[in-house]
């Protein structure tokens, strides 16, 4: 049984899309990249497989005001003075798989060998994230 979060694929294709919602009336909403664009879709349940049985991801939500920060005009990230650092954070290498929006906050879903599998029915874990700015650090 298909669930949130796993990682399937079309029988008639070829890309590896993330379940993102169950949509109740027998089809699937997924998200996937191509290239760096993000795209959605529903399918239908039956037309779908799951690429693999281990599901190791996990939730990262952000703070809305974080970003508006580092993608406002003329920030300074990374600068001499004003550095933003992860402190804590995905491990290199981990996989951007899902990305939605939940109560105003961005919630992305990553993928990485080293998070735990999660069995099925589980649900997928939030990871906490944080920063530190200038000697001063807030978790996401």
């Amino acid at each position: 049984m298909i669930q949130v979060g796993d990682v399937v694929t079309r029988r008639d294709a070829i890309v590896d899309m993330t379940v993102a919602a169950l949509n109740g009336d027998g089809t699937v909403f997924c998200q996937w990249f191509e290239g760096t664009a993000l795209r959605e879709g529903s399918f239908p349940v039956d037309d779908l497989e799951v690429v693999g049985e281990k599901r190791q991801l996990v939730r990262v939500i952000t703070d809305p005001c974080v970003l508006t920060e580092l993608f406002t005009q003329g920030a300074i990230v990374g600068g001499e003075n004003d550095i933003i650092k992860c402190v804590k954070g995905v491990p290199f290498g981990s996989k951007l798989v899902g990305m939605a929006v939940d109560g105003g906050r961005l919630v992305l879903t990553y993928h990485h060998k080293s998070f735990p599998v999660i069995p099925k029915g589980g649900e997928v874990p939030e990871m906490e994230i944080q920063l530190s700015r200038a000697g001063c650090a807030r978790a996401l």
